[in-house]
């Protein structure tokens, strides 16, 4: 876990920007546990997982558009 903390502080060091993705408490997905982290670089690379599945490819979609935009996002699903 140390590891994609390490590389967050190198990005942003460095000037790159990047989003932050981790799962909570989620009743109706039990396999989806809480505080998985994982990291979308500017330049597509991704480091961890929130479960996998259709969820967490949506959550990549949701992730590319916040680098776009540069607004944070609080997504529901």
């Amino acid at each position: 876990m140390k590891k994609i903390f390490r590389e967050m502080a190198d990005l942003l060091l460095n000037g790159e920007s990047l989003s932050w993705l981790q799962s909570s408490i989620n009743q109706d997905l039990p396999h989806a546990g809480q505080g998985q982290k994982m990291l979308l670089r500017e330049d597509g690379k991704i480091r961890g997982t929130i479960g996998g599945g259709r969820l967490e490819a949506d959550a990549i979609q949701v992730a590319r558009q916040v680098l776009l935009s540069k607004q944070p996002v609080i997504w529901p699903f």
